[in-house]
């Protein structure tokens, strides 16, 4: 994908409307009719009851949607469709952790089952897995036994809450919720897996987009963050995340810091801008990537619908 100019308010270069709709294209094939007497259901994959989330990345612009494909749905059937798109994929490992989950919803229950995430890779789509971890789900020996390493101390009260299955890199993801987390935390849960990244990285973006001096903790009410390892277990990546509206409040204030600081930074904002204007769709997510190869990635996260996702594309304006 190319890197365009920076400026938010410069219409977004067509390689950005191809990406997306290739995306969005893609999520409504896989999507399901909803069962009969929930045509209007809400989905849980975002605050605002839409069935998908669209994510943008930053510097390097890129863009993925995590995707309910079928609101209304039970978490067993939503988990047997999600599972059915991916099995085939899955390496022998990947299969056992699904089992593993599988199991452990069929006895503690489970929130929305499973969810599919899409993004591009060389060109065409590539699908992610993510399992839903039940409440109650003896999942911390499991969860150590991948890290190989114990929890540490920083983990704040964390609780894994999610794995997502990369079926075409073999690795695995987990996601936890956590208390609020301190700069030096974001270190220690990093170095845990192998990640020595700076620790100035997650601080200095919230701080920049804040406007607020980072001292002790983290100024969100709802944070958590996730380990990602390849298929061998080395480690990946690190990443905090932290509602939207848990770190920056109402859509409009989170859209006017993501811009400001898109623009402080440097990074294309355009298809960001022109997907938000007007009134602002639910921002659900932003988050910090850390890793021991690359520069940090960032993103946010929108709900919205593939269908108005197809609607942005096919504008020459690329407005909604």
């Amino acid at each position: 994908m190319s890197t365009l100019a920076t400026t938010a308010d410069k219409a977004p270069d067509r390689s950005h409307h191809a990406a997306i709709r290739t995306l969005a294209l893609a999520a409504q094939s896989v999507m399901t009719a909803s069962p009969k007497g929930a045509a209007d259901a809400d989905s849980r994959m975002t605050p605002s009851g839409q069935p998908a989330e669209l994510a943008f990345l930053w510097p390097r612009p890129d863009y993925r949607i995590s995707l309910d494909p079928c609101p209304g749905a039970a978490p067993g059937q939503r988990l047997a469709h999600c599972a059915e798109a991916t099995l085939s994929l899955l390496s022998t490992a990947q299969a056992a952790t699904l089992d593993r989950i599988t199991g452990w919803q069929a006895i503690y229950g489970a929130r929305f089952g499973a969810w599919l995430g899409l993004r591009l890779r060389r060109g065409r789509v590539a699908y992610k897995l993510y399992l839903d971890i039940p409440a109650g789900a003896p999942w911390a020996d499991w969860e150590e036994e991948l890290a190989r390493t114990a929890q540490v101390r920083s983990s704040r009260n964390a609780i894994a809450t999610m794995v997502g299955l990369d079926p075409e890199t073999g690795g695995t993801e987990v996601y936890f919720s956590a208390g609020r987390l301190h700069p030096d935390d974001i270190c220690a849960l990093a170095s845990r897996i192998g990640i020595e990244a700076p620790g100035t990285v997650v601080p200095s973006l919230v701080q920049d987009l804040t406007g607020r001096s980072i001292r002790f903790a983290l100024p969100s009410f709802d944070m958590g963050f996730s380990n990602s390892w390849a298929e061998d277990r080395t480690a990946r990546a690190f990443t905090w995340y932290s509602t939207a509206v848990g770190l920056l409040g109402p859509d409009q204030r989170a859209r006017s810091a993501l811009l400001r600081v898109g623009a402080k930074r440097g990074w294309d904002m355009s298809a960001y801008s022109a997907l938000t204007t007007g009134s602002p769709p639910r921002h659900v997510l932003i988050g910090a990537a850390l890793t021991a190869s690359a520069p940090p990635a960032f993103t946010a996260t929108i709900a919205t619908t593939p269908e108005v996702l197809l609607r942005w594309t096919s504008c020459p304006g690329g407005a909604a």
